[in-house]
């Protein structure tokens, strides 16, 4: 279940100032979420590294707005 990996990996990065967007991307469905302010992540190389290890290499963009 992708949501519960990414609530369980993004837990310990909350209360940062980086905004999250998932794009959903799946045969049956596609939609983008834009995450909370309670959601907002300190964005660590280990958090990125955790999640492209659980969603794949090319499946994790940070972006700078």
């Amino acid at each position: 279940d992708w949501a519960e990996k990414v609530h369980s990996t993004l837990g310990g990065y909350r209360d940062g100032n980086c905004k999250i967007t998932v794009d959903y991307h799946q045969d049956h469905a596609r939609g983008t979420l834009y995450l909370g302010n309670d959601w907002k992540i300190q964005p660590q190389d280990e958090l990125i590294a955790r999640l492209r290890e659980q969603f794949g290499q090319n499946s994790v963009i940070m972006r700078y707005d």
